[in-house]
């Protein structure tokens, strides 16, 4: 359990450090840059999951398993969520 923390820990901490140098070296003003940055940041932490969420409750009658499947593949804290939910549900 320790070992796939520790890896998605390490994971996220060079996926958004390597985005907050992509969207600082694409900006010039350095403030601009920060702030972007953590806009990115924000956007996968917080806004990407209530826009899932939205996503769900709007469309709960119809079968969107499949699509939100390949929705959250898109963000990677999503994805060490469930890696780590699958690895404390089943372990080896």
């Amino acid at each position: 359990m320790s070992l796939i923390l520790i890896t998605t820990g390490i994971t996220h901490y060079f996926v958004f450090v390597s985005l907050a140098m992509l969207v600082t070296v694409m900006t010039r003003d350095k403030a601009r840059g920060i702030g972007l940055a953590i806009l990115v940041w924000l956007f996968f932490a917080v806004l990407f999951d209530g826009l899932m969420l939205l996503l769900m409750f709007q469309f709960s009658d119809y079968p969107i398993e499949k699509t939100m499947i390949g929705l959250t593949s898109l963000s990677p804290i999503d994805l060490a969520r469930i890696m780590i939910l699958l690895d404390w549900m089943y372990p080896l």
